[in-house]
């Protein structure tokens, strides 16, 4: 007897693409004419003979369309499948093979598309292979020997773990609504409740007739007043008003200070010398007339002696003004007097037409509420809303995404919708079913997650940071259900 056998297994996560070789990295048994290649997957077995096949793997998820099919397939034709209609299963696959050496083996996916091996097991797969020893031709059978006495029952193994829960099935149709059952007798009216958000305003009705004024009440206490908002821009300055009339003078303030002396200006031209006239006998000294133009200056004749001083003559009036000069430059402003007191105040001119409004200033912050006041007394109810004649109609969309690589939640996460499929496996550009009458549901493998937990808009699937990851191959899917009132 040969004894072939040998024990393969794989411990790594990942995946195996469909059509692809299932690849064990570790060798736990080998014994005999029989080899394994850990880069190709590949088994060869040099001896010819009868062999028992066993394998299985934990699979966590795949969007196939014929289940999760894995085949042990050799090259003299054998294609030995084991498969499960479950996704997140262990498929088992047991067989065996006349085979003629050499022939080589190797256990690949068969399913139509990707399958992720489960994160959550120690082991993802194992492939043992027996060498099934026949013995030579039987000899005739001796006579039978007495039965030996039964053997103590052994004990009862341990129970095996519990296998992961598969995925929840699609959603069956909705049923058609049963007919409206009578209205039962009206039960006793519950305590109110508390007060709803306001809805929208409704439509303005027509202005009822305008009825008597009633009493006006008593006016509530002032709610404290609001902090001043910051001054707004100034407006344009408005057309001046009309002049008002006249107030009277206001007493004289002191005089200022005399500032200093302005430049003396030029001297103005001298005028044209008039004509001198007779000289006349000498009388009394009369008045001194006006002075007349000055003659021309004779030449100077040699200085006389100096007689005696005479008596000074009376002084006669003063002159014409000459014209003024020209004005000389204005001299330094002195400093300025201190300011008189104020005359009393004018009557109020006429008020002037209101400048154009400058523009709005920015709103101040708003001031602390003042107290609630009583609410008035309930208003008569309205007439009853018929439903009977409502329809609700619901629709309802799924979306599935199996994640390529684990995805950690620590830090923010967006998934796109562009990576997500429809029920019919087609490529989506959006989610649809989104908006007021609608509700959603987010499930990771197969659980429900809470609405705390995730974001969803038409265009991405968002998880803000949190704990925990999502490994590769774990089914994402996105639920929306819509209602339309007919």
């Amino acid at each position: 007897m040969s004894n072939i056998a040998l024990q393969i297994e794989r411990t790594a996560d990942g995946s195996v693409a469909n059509g692809s070789n299932v690849l064990f990295d570790t060798t736990v048994y080998s014994n005999g004419n029989i080899t394994y290649d850990a880069l190709t997957g590949t088994i060869t077995i040099n001896t010819s003979g009868r062999y028992y096949i066993n394998w299985w793997i934990a699979s966590q998820s795949s969007s196939s369309s014929n289940g999760v099919v894995f085949a042990l397939s050799s090259s003299q034709g054998d294609f030995l499948q084991g498969n499960s209609p479950i996704k997140t299963t262990e498929v088992v696959g047991i067989g065996i093979i006349e085979a003629t050496a050499p022939i080589t083996l190797s256990l690949l996916n068969a399913s139509t598309n990707t399958v992720y091996y489960s994160p959550i097991v120690p082991v993802k797969a194992t492939l043992v292979i027996i060498e099934d020893d026949i013995a030579g031709p039987a000899g005739e059978t001796g006579p039978t020997g007495d039965t030996g006495p039964t053997g103590d029952t052994g004990p009862t193994g341990d129970i095996g773990p519990t296998g992961n829960t598969g995925p929840t099935g699609d959603i069956g149709p909705t049923g058609d609504i049963g007919p409206t059952g009578d209205t039962g007798p009206t039960g006793d009216a519950g305590p109110t409740g508390d007060t709803g958000s306001t809805g929208p305003t409704g439509d303005i009705g027509p202005t009822g007739d305008i009825g008597p004024t009633g009493d006006t009440g008593a006016t509530g206490d002032a709610g404290p007043t609001g902090d001043t908002g910051p001054i707004g821009d100034i407006g344009p300055t408005g057309d001046a008003g009309p002049t008002g009339d006249t107030g009277p003078t206001g007493d004289t303030g002191p005089t200022g200070d005399i500032g200093p002396t302005g430049d003396i200006g030029p001297t103005g031209d001298i005028g044209p010398t008039g004509d001198a006239g007779p000289t006349g006998d000498t009388g009394p000294i009369g008045d001194t007339g006006p002075t007349g133009d000055a003659g021309p200056t004779g030449d100077t004749g040699p200085t006389g002696d100096i007689g005696p001083t005479g008596a000074t003559g009376s002084t006669g009036p003063t002159g014409d003004i000459g014209p003024t000069g020209n004005t000389g430059p204005t001299g330094d402003i002195g400093p300025t007097g201190d300011i008189g007191p104020t005359g009393d105040t004018g009557p109020t001119g006429d008020i002037g037409p209101t400048g154009d409004a400058g523009p709005t200033g920015d709103t101040g912050p708003t001031g602390d509420t003042g107290p609630t006041g009583d609410i008035g007394p309930t208003g008569d109810t309205g007439p009853a809303v018929d439903i009977s004649t409502i329809e609700l109609i619901p629709t309802a969309n799924r979306y599935f995404y199996f994640p390529p690589a684990n995805i950690d939640l620590s830090s923010p996460v967006t998934i796109p919708a562009s990576d997500f499929t429809d029920d019919s496996e087609n490529n989506i550009t959006e989610f649809s079913g989104l908006g007021p009458n609608s509700f959603n549901n987010l499930y990771i493998n197969g659980m429900m997650q809470a609405s705390s937990s995730y974001s969803l808009s038409s265009s991405a699937l968002s998880f803000p940071p949190q704990s925990g990851t999502i490994f590769a191959g774990t089914p994402i899917i996105i639920e929306t259900v819509e209602f339309t009132i007919l």
